[in-house]
């Protein structure tokens, strides 16, 4: 470390690839014109859509009685599921008031520029839907589906860790950057960064307001992704993925009463 920090002083400049990325979307005053473009919103929702691909209606998402700060206190991660099936109703609140239009084309998240550069895909391995990948379009609030053939070899790949691989219902948050390049440029990428964690925290609240457990995993082959969802990796990429299920109680255990000081 000590070494790195004085080649960094003596050239004048980062080292390492989270420095440079860090340096190169630094907005200033001398951030290129050109690189940042002011355009007016686009009137229509940004959402992909499968046109010729048989959908799948989702119910009618009903509002959810929950105090938001009951939510907050219980939010964590589960990472042992059972092995009861997602229901289709569930699924349907959990993608619409996660990620869905909820009112003039706008989404229960903020997006920069409400240019909203995100896409949400489902994998389903124990649901009321059969198994398969699905694409859920925000405008129908459908689920488009990909293929319902897809063997358990190659979900094994797709994952590092092994509990993961058997999750009842697995998200695949996409980003498709040039909505949001267009007009920030490579300021972009922080947007979008930005924009998965506001999404992926709506997916953690709405678990725990549905009684499901969910849990944000880091430990996936983005390339194996890709390639399952069918993207090119560059100009659309898997940013984050999310298994969601019923949690085991049986090994639940009890949380300690935290200590409280007077």
């Amino acid at each position: 470390m000590k070494s790195k920090k004085i080649i960094q002083a003596l050239l004048g400049k980062p080292t390492m690839l989270y420095e440079k990325f860090h340096q190169d979307t630094k907005l200033g005053f001398r951030f290129p014109k050109q690189e940042y473009k002011i355009f007016s919103s686009p009137s229509r929702i940004a959402h992909k859509e499968y046109l010729r691909l048989e959908k799948i209606v989702l119910p009618t998402p009903q509002d959810i009685k929950i105090p938001l700060t009951k939510t907050l206190r219980n939010r964590l991660s589960t990472r042992d599921f059972s092995k009861d099936p997602i229901s289709l109703k569930t699924l349907s609140q959990l993608l619409f008031f996660a990620a869905g239009v909820t009112r003039q084309g706008k989404r229960p998240y903020p997006s920069a520029g409400a240019l909203y550069p995100l896409e949400v895909y489902l994998l389903s391995q124990r649901t009321d839907i059969p198994k398969g990948l699905y694409h859920y379009n925000i405008r129908l609030h459908v689920l488009e589906i990909l293929t319902q053939t897809i063997p358990s070899k190659v979900i094994r790949t797709l994952f590092i860790q092994e509990s993961i691989k058997n999750a009842p219902c697995i998200l695949f948050i996409t980003a498709r950057f040039p909505r949001n390049t267009v007009k920030y440029g490579n300021r972009g990428y922080r947007h979008v960064l930005q924009e998965v964690g506001h999404l992926s925290q709506n997916i953690y609240l709405l678990s725990c307001a549905l009684d499901i457990g969910c849990v944000s995993i880091g430990g996936f082959k983005d390339d194996a992704v890709n390639t399952l969802l069918v993207v090119d990796g560059l100009e659309e990429t898997v940013i984050n993925v999310i298994a969601v299920g019923r949690k085991n109680k049986k090994s639940l255990t009890k949380e300690k009463t935290p200590v409280r000081l007077k």
